[in-house]
């Protein structure tokens, strides 16, 4: 079966997708004919995503809502159902950049990025297991390299997103009985959108340096896998060269040590002027 066989009538529900990787999952996605469940906190950037989509011809509709809260988790979940009569699939996406290093992260920066970026998805999957249980579903989490290891500078991210490698091992054997199948994206370095800015440890609101243009994986090529890895029912996904590298290299505690360092050199040099 291919994905356009798979996923036509499927409901989606992808948070965090009115910009960036979740917006290109939902027109991926969409594309293969599935009805899309947008999310984000932006009413703005909501619309403009819905508009895009409509105009592709797919069936999609947008819930505004914080899913680090969990009204908002319930909203959406809830919102999806009556607007769609069903759950399929639930990609959990929504999450912030946070970067630091420790002593420069103040305790409030954590609690923000934590509830972005874990309890997010776990208020999120908590409310759609009674649906997706009736349609034998999937739940995804897009996590990142910077989850599967302690990076330096990226603490409060690499923390807030190694948990959900905990949960997807959890649910996985928990769901089994339901035939849900629950799955993880480890994204590496992929291309943001122009206008993207990351929180530091202050809180304060930054932009990146440009990235080497060489070492990214497109944005439609990150929705692609995601697709594939929820038709294939499949577990694990690890994206990009350097997700690959990483997992080779740190087998071996000294190189792991000296790659470490580098990144910590680099560190002061990540935010635009």
């Amino acid at each position: 079966m291919n994905n356009k066989a798979f996923y036509k009538g499927r409901v989606v529900v992808i948070t965090g997708s009115s910009k960036g990787i979740g917006k290109a999952i939902a027109l991926k996605i969409g594309q293969y004919g599935a009805k899309v469940v947008l999310n984000g906190r932006s009413s703005e950037a909501l619309l403009s995503t819905e508009e895009e989509l409509k105009r592709a011809g797919i069936n999609c509709l947008t819930v505004q809502a914080d899913v680090s809260l969990i009204e908002g988790a319930k909203k959406l979940i809830e919102e999806a159902v009556i607007g769609f009569g069903k759950i399929d699939v639930v990609i959990n996406n929504s999450g912030i950049a946070v970067h630091g290093l420790f002593t420069e992260t103040e305790p409030t920066t954590w609690q923000k990025v934590i509830q972005s970026n874990t309890l997010s998805s776990i208020y999120t999957t908590y409310f759609a297991i009674p649906y997706l249980k009736s349609t034998h579903g999937s739940i995804v989490f897009i996590s990142s390299i910077g989850g599967r290891a302690g990076l330096p500078g990226h603490g409060a991210y690499s923390f807030s997103k190694m948990p959900l490698t905990s949960l997807t091992q959890t649910l996985d054997v928990e769901l089994h009985e339901d035939q849900i199948h629950v799955g993880i994206v480890y994204v590496g370095f992929t291309r943001n959108d122009p206008n993207k800015t990351i929180t530091d440890g202050t809180g304060k609101t930054k932009r990146l340096q440009p990235r080497n243009m060489n070492l990214l994986m497109e944005p439609e090529k990150v929705a692609e896998a995601v697709a594939n890895l929820i038709r294939k029912r499949k577990k694990k996904k690890v994206l990009t060269l350097i997700g690959h590298a990483q997992t080779f290299f740190y087998q071996f505690p000294l190189i792991r040590r000296l790659i470490m360092k580098s990144m910590l050199k680099k560190y002061y040099n990540m935010y635009a002027d």
